[in-house]
């Protein structure tokens, strides 16, 4: 396992009501947080109880940072403006349908500092596209969604990954948003996201991995990591098919169809995680 380092880390949740998984989410940061690490809570226009929530629960703490937004801005506003509050060399958005282990958020940011050049890191998870374990394939409307083994929680899951990651870590083309660490001097350089195109919050890490990219950053999976997301419905099934193919036609007029087609062939063959999938289909078919 690779050294957890004493890096300064600010995490960004925008959160947009769904409030049993805000307090899932929450709950298993805050057991986790380190010394070095604050919390920026975006509120982007919250009913009441999920407002009220948020309150009482970063009034208690010195390191939670709330801002609210009275009105919904929408997700791609929103992260903008939590990681625009943030000055940490390596800053961590984080969905609020989450649940993180320990040393998630060192493992990260040492995936990022320890691997030469790379500005964007991600981990394993459940239900992140081709970071998913132990299967990829989804649905025409929605993206893989595995269930944890019986008796098996984020940790376990976690352990898992660290026994069976190996080193150094994939460098890959594309990084799923749920849960997306950047050091500052990407930020610096290539953020924001586009507000503009992805308002909803559909397309905008893609893009932003590939600007990225073009700007000579890399981007590495975290293998040895695992965030269990339990993917929200904020849009029914045929909203968000809607809005994911408004924004991949984004995406293919302004990087090209062959390059994201490219990408997702790199995700689906690489070694390393092709190996972690083949493990972890063992264990989902026999869990101990």
């Amino acid at each position: 396992m690779i050294a957890r380092g004493q890096t300064e880390i600010d995490i960004v949740i925008c959160i947009h009501n769904a409030l049993e998984d805000v307090k899932a989410c929450l709950a298993s940061v805050d057991m986790h947080l380190g010394e070095r690490q604050r919390v920026f809570l975006v509120d982007d226009g919250s009913d009441a109880p999920t407002e009220a929530f948020l309150k009482e629960f970063s009034a208690a703490r010195p390191h939670y940072f709330l801002h609210r937004n009275e009105v919904a801005m929408g997700y791609t506003k929103a992260a903008n403006l939590g990681v625009n509050l943030t000055d940490a060399e390596v800053v961590i958005l984080l969905n609020s349908d989450t649940i993180v282990p320990r040393g998630w958020a060192e493992k990260l940011a040492d995936a990022l500092i320890e691997t030469p050049g790379a500005g964007i890191a991600g981990p394993m998870s459940n239900a992140a596209s081709y970071q998913s374990l132990p299967s990829v394939q989804g649905t025409a409307q929605q993206t893989a969604v595995n269930t944890l083994p019986e008796g098996w929680d984020v940790d376990k899951m976690d352990r898992f990954c660290e026994k069976h990651a190996s080193l150094p870590l994939p460098l890959v083309p594309l990084v799923h948003s749920f849960c997306f660490a950047m050091t500052r001097e990407v930020w610096d350089q290539v953020g924001p996201f586009d507000e503009t195109a992805f308002p909803k919050g559909f397309g905008e890490e893609n893009d932003f991995c590939f600007r990225a990219t073009d700007a000579g950053f890399g981007l590495v999976l975290a293998t040895h990591t695992f965030v269990f997301h339990a993917k929200t419905k904020s849009y029914d099934a045929n909203t968000r098919h809607e809005l994911v193919e408004v924004a991949q036609a984004i995406l293919y007029e302004r990087h090209g169809l062959q390059r994201f087609t490219n990408a997702v062939r790199v995700l689906d063959r690489q070694p390393q995680l092709r190996k972690l999938r083949r493990e972890a289909r063992a264990l989902f078919q026999h869990p101990s």
